[in-house]
């Protein structure tokens, strides 16, 4: 036999980032038959970094299933996440698991042939209350939606006769859903997604769900209960017995039992995996019938020769003589297999051997069937797309077939348990239906598609249910046969092509301070205009209409099925920046509102937001790391709670790094994970807008650039020349002093001071602790270098009208110069063009550099690969780490104003610390400035400097800058209470708020206790040298002098006694936990954020360990009460 070694099995090439997803999805169930058609009956597949190995041969199926030395059943690939919810169930418990085998050997006769008679009964009962609900709709005329009613039942039946509970599913159908389907359906469609998601993604599905977690208690809680119930009143006697009571009573002949949380465990794997196997039997079986009303006569005419009375609960000898209706059900079955895959996995090397072939597997690879591929193998099945229960009826023709051509409930050891329990009540269900009412739809045609959530199900499948016309009994012919079966010629009701699915009205919502989350919400507005979604509105968080009352989503739950399968009306996806934890300032009471809908847990179980599908994205800094993605993660929870539905998780951009190769990462997840929410193709073209880092739209159509007449327009031109990007009033610069001896440090800090006109109220223009933004400006010989090599003229004077934003980055130049502005104006005061370019800046420069400068365009679009801080993309910004670097290493002449205006983004203004107190400086400000140099370029020796500390270092005395005070966050204040302690702690400039925060305490005369004052500040300050860069070193001096502050300890890192300011804490451990937990101090850090700040609260939870006996885990949660109280602050920078 002809040995095919692993590499050599045939199989689509894989997608670099998607690998064969994109030929799977979205038509999963379509998709698998056609790709064997071309490839073979055994291929090869890349998913979520797996190898699998399928198959849709019955010889390869049985080979697979045989739970032999080679293939088993191992708790991998989609069992591990449906053990979130099953726990140890028969489902969810490997083969060698004595658990699966203890339970497997005590369950089996609960589902026995004896059993289901004694279960036949109660299942018909139920189906008489499923009556009830359809005599209502046939009286209405409403629409009869079948997967909701089929879940009600099937669901109802295994909770009233599995442990005697009554979820009142099938009493009104205008009734409320019982909290425990609603809980099962979100954790059911949660774990779904988690098990479509790629490994490191599978996490966030559900371990940061807090709705999740809620409603998995709820249902455990909820089968607890029972169990709890029926251990303290069991049954007696003469009582009806129920699968719970021989659960609880069964035991193996060693005396084995199932435990509580066993039994537990099982009851949720019944419910769960056995009602969506009979609900979907159900549901499929009724949709054909519907499309094939000769097929449903021919069964009612059987029904009545064999005897069965209409509304009566038919005995099972009856129900056994529904030979007709066996096949029709098989062959549904067989079209649409409630299990859609079996996967094993291989535990050594092997082959199967398929055809006349062995194909080698190798250990760890997975094995898998997948059934609507072996049902439809043409191979074994004549037209198999046609529904034909003939196929069925002739015994020799099954005698014939090979045994495992037709497998919907798996084989072998680990085949169905349930699968007697499903066909049993399916069989009886559509007995009762059928004898009383028909199922019209009102378009037999109409494309149902499906969704896979634990099983096949169809969606938004709705019929009329009309009276039953029942014909006479018939004669049996000369061969004894009493129903004329007609072979259909319709074909099967297959699956949807998902592209009919229409996609919701999408609303995309961004809370920015630079306009980073802004660009990054219409980036994904302008795709999904692409992707066909017409209702798009872009908004500011503050501005959405949730706020004001409107409905999200806008879907009635009572219409919900108790799958919960709503239909999505709304796309909600929100992009936001956060700031130490806070909301940026267009977000501000977007927060408020969200933090009061989610104060209260138990209240947002009513899920006020369900029929919204939404996503979040956040922008941030890690070296923040106490407070990135707080707010963005407070959202994501919050939406969750409400009951909206979370399509992935939550992305997050780290501005430290390679932000929007982040966010360019996680759009492509979002739009695959999107296009397979609706059944979109994710490969072709669509994977192209997916991965696209190119604006998709030309952003220089979005506004209008027009040049004036400096003749007839004079007042706009004065107006241009007073156009400088200005954002408040400009302040002068009074003092420019060097505060380190620069000539052994070889490093530069500057004291600045910028005088303001004073306030019409004669206060002081700000509070200690608060920040001075400043926007820099251009060196001149740069702004005339770019005016001469693109053509020009400096003074020349333009505007910008019809301004729509969708493409065009709402940084770019041209989205922030409002009115006339001279180019000389733009490039000096605007144009950030010694910044590291953005993505957005590179693909827009190649677009528009494509037809005449194509040398220039395809070097960018290389760089730009798709992925976080690619290799290209590195050694490209390495050598050009600005735009003005690129225009000059490219010799880039082509590039119109226009087009520059649209491709370059603004300056974005820096802020500092001010390092002044208002008492003794209300209108004049300080600030505290370490001068930024590196040396980089193509020979390593090209000098760079720091835009705006640049900018500032060159400003004489006299000059005026383009700055304002900017109010930091409400907790990073000296305390009201002057009498209570304050500990600052900082390195190099960070002293810089102190510095105001002392000369505070030094005008209202607070002294320490040891002064004869009544509170005390303690300072620790990091430096490298006390020699050099000890700044301010005499001002604390005299501080210390007369009390103001009360200690200094003093860390430097390049002195022959290596210290840091972690050190001297350690130090002073026992002094500073007396201050807080005694006297109720208070403590500050101030300094960069990646190293020393993280440092510090690391070094501070070390010393909670040690000094508080608490254990490391609580340590974190002992800082964040701290920052709570307001008494740990942090103002720290990247």
């Amino acid at each position: 036999m002809p040995l095919i070694e692993n590499d050599k099995i045939p199989g689509p090439a894989p997608h670099v980032m998607f690998g064969n997803g994109p030929d799977l999805l979205p038509d999963i169930v379509g998709n698998v038959p056609k790709l064997h058609q071309q490839y073979g009956p055994v291929l090869k597949l890349s998913l979520d970094g797996h190898t699998v190995i399928s198959t849709w041969d019955p010889d390869g199926l049985h080979q697979a299933l045989s739970e032999d030395d080679c293939f088993t059943k191992n708790m991998i690939s989609v069992y591990n996440d449906l053990a979130l919810l099953n726990g140890r169930g028969l489902v969810t418990t490997a083969t060698s698991d004595r658990d699966w085998i203890v339970a497997h050997k005590l369950l089996m006769p609960a589902f026995s042939g004896r059993a289901m008679k004694a279960y036949h009964d109660s299942m018909g009962r139920l189906i008489q209350d499923l009556l009830g609900i359809m005599d209502a709709y046939q009286a209405s005329g409403e629409p009869f939606d079948v997967g909701r009613w089929m879940i009600s039942l099937a669901l109802q039946s295994i909770a009233t006769i599995g442990f005697d509970f009554d979820f009142g599913l099938l009493k009104d159908p205008n009734a409320p859903r019982h909290p425990f389907s609603v809980a099962l359906a979100y954790v059911q469609s949660m774990v779904m997604k988690r098990a479509a998601s790629p490994s490191w993604l599978k996490w966030w599905e559900t371990g940061t769900s807090l709705r999740f977690y809620r409603d998995l208690a709820s249902i455990r809680t909820t089968i607890d209960d029972v169990l709890t119930e029926r251990r303290a009143h069991p049954h007696g006697d003469g009582d009806e017995k129920d699968l719970l009571d021989f659960m609880m009573s069964a035991k193996t002949k060693e005396g084995e039992r199932l435990d509580d949380a066993l039994i537990r465990d099982n009851i949720i794997t019944m419910l769960s995996a056995g009602h969506n196997t009979t609900s979907s039997l159900l549901s499929w079986t009724i949709l054909e019938l519907a499309r094939n009303p000769e097929v449903a006569k021919n069964i009612v005419q059987e029904l009545v020769d064999v005897g069965i009375v209409p509304g009566e609960i038919p005995a099972p000898e009856l129900v056994n003589k529904c030979h007709y209706l066996d096949a029709v059900i098989k062959e549904s079955l067989r079209i649409h297999s409630p299990i859609v895959a079996i996967p094993r996995y291989c535990k050594k090397d092997c082959t199967l051997n398929v055809q006349g072939n062995e194909y080698e597997v190798k250990a760890g690879q997975y094995v898998q069937v997948q059934l609507s591929a072996l049902h439809r193998n043409p191979a074994y099945w004549e037209n198999p797309d046609v529904f034909d229960p003939e196929r069925f009826t002739d015994p020799d023709v099954n005698a014939q077939r090979h045994p495992n051509a037709w497998m919907p409930f798996n084989d072998g050891p680990r085949a169905c348990i349930g699968r007697s329990f499903a066909m049993q009540e399916g069989k009886l269900a559509l007995i009762m239906m059928l004898l009383k009412y028909q199922f019209v739809m009102d378009d037999p045609t109409q494309h149902i598609n499906y969704t896979i959530i634990i099983s096949l199900k169809p969606v938004n499948f709705f019929v009329r249910v009309k009276p039953a016309v029942l014909p006479e009994r018939s004669v049996p012919d000369s061969q004894g046969r009493r129903v004329s079966i007609a072979a259909p010629t319709q074909p099967a009701a297959s699956p949807a092509t998902p592209v009919k699915v229409p996609l919701p009205k999408a609303t995309f919502l961004y809370g920015t301070q630079t306009g980073m989350s802004e660009e990054y919400a219409r980036k994904l507005s302008v795709q999904a205009k692409e992707f066909g979604i017409d209702n798009v509105t872009v908004a500011e968080l503050d501005d959405w209409a949730a706020l004001k009352g409107e409905k999200v989503g806008g879907v009635d739950p009572s219409k919900a099925s108790p799958d919960g399968d709503i239909q999505v009306a709304e796309l909600v996806v929100i992009v936001t920046s956060t700031y130490n934890g806070y909301p940026p300032s267009n977000a501000i009471e977007f927060e408020k509102w969200i933090r009061g809908k989610t104060q209260n847990v138990e209240a947002t179980k009513a899920n006020e937001f369900e029929g919204c599908l939404y996503a979040v994205f956040g922008c941030g800094n890690k070296q923040w790391a106490s407070t990135f993605q707080k707010f963005p993660r407070k959202i994501d929870e919050g939406m969750d709670l409400l009951g909206a539905e979370r399509l992935l998780p939550p992305g997050a951009g780290d501005a430290n790094e390679d932000i929007d190769g982040d966010f360019s990462l996680w759009s492509s997840e979002f739009w695959s994970a999107l296009m397979q929410r609706f059944g979109q193709e994710t490969g072709g073209k669509n994977a192209d807008i997916m991965t696209a880092n190119a604006p998709l739209t030309n952003p220089g159509n979005e506004f209008t650039l027009t040049f004036l007449s400096q003749v007839s327009n004079k007042d706009a031109v004065a107006q241009a020349a007073n156009n400088k990007h200005q954002h408040g009033v400009f302040g002068e610069v009074t003092v420019n002093r060097e505060l380190q001896v620069v000539e052994k440090s070889h490093r530069s800090t500057r004291h600045i001071e910028v005088v303001f006109p004073p306030a019409e109220d004669g206060k002081p223009l700000y509070d200690a602790g608060d920040h001075l933004e400043v926007t820099p400006v251009n060196d001149a010989h740069i702004v005339e270098e770019i005016a001469l090599n693109l053509g020009l003229a400096l003074d020349s004077v333009f505007e910008i009208t019809d301004l729509q934003i969708s493409s065009l980055s709402p940084r770019s130049m041209a989205a922030n110069i409002k009115g006339p502005c001279t180019i000389r104006n733009a490039l000096t005061y605007y144009a950030d063009i010694s910044s590291p370019p953005t993505r957005y800046t590179l693909s827009a420069l190649g677009k528009q550099l494509a037809k005449v400068r194509p040398d220039v365009a395809e070097r960018l679009q290389a760089a730009l690969q798709p992925g976080k801080e690619t290799p290209a993309l590195k050694e490209f910004l390495a050598t050009h780490r600005t735009f003005y670097d690129i225009m000059r290493a490219m010799h880039i002449k082509e590039l119109d104003w226009k087009e520059f205006i649209a491709t370059v983004n603004c300056i974005v203004p820096r802020k500092y610390s001010i390092s002044s107190g208002p008492s003794e400086h209300p209108n004049d400000v300080s600030i505290s400035v370490g001068i930024v140099r590196d040396l980089g370029g193509e020979d390593g020796k090209q000098v760079y400097d720091g835009l705006c500390s640049g900018f500032l270092s060159r400003q004489a005395p006299g000059t005026k800058i383009n700055a304002q005070i900017k109010a930091c966050k409400s907790t990073f204040r000296l305390p009201e209470d002057p009498t209570k302690p304050v500990v600052f702690i900082c390195a190099g400039t960070g002293f810089s708020p102190f510095r105001g925060f002392l000369q505070e305490r030094h005008a209202q005369g607070q002294r320490s206790i040891a002064s004869g004052g009544a509170s005390d500040a303690y300072l620790f300050f990091g430096c490298r040298s006390a020699e050099y860069d000890f700044i301010y070193k005499d001002e604390i001096d005299g501080y210390l002098a007369d009390g103001t502050l009360t200690t200094l300890f003093n860390a430097c890192s390049r002195e022959k006694t290596k210290r840091y300011v972690q050190h001297l804490l350690l130090q002073q451990a026992q002094l500073l936990f007396d201050l807080v937990e005694n006297k109720g101090a208070y403590v500050y850090i101030c300094g960069s954020a990646g190293s020393m700040a993280k440092d510090v609260r690391r070094t501070w939870e070390r010393m909670a360990v040690q000094i508080l006996g608490i254990s490391e885990i609580e340590a974190p949660d002992y800082i964040n009460g701290l920052v709570d109280q307001a008494r740990y602050n942090e103002d720290v920078w990247g």
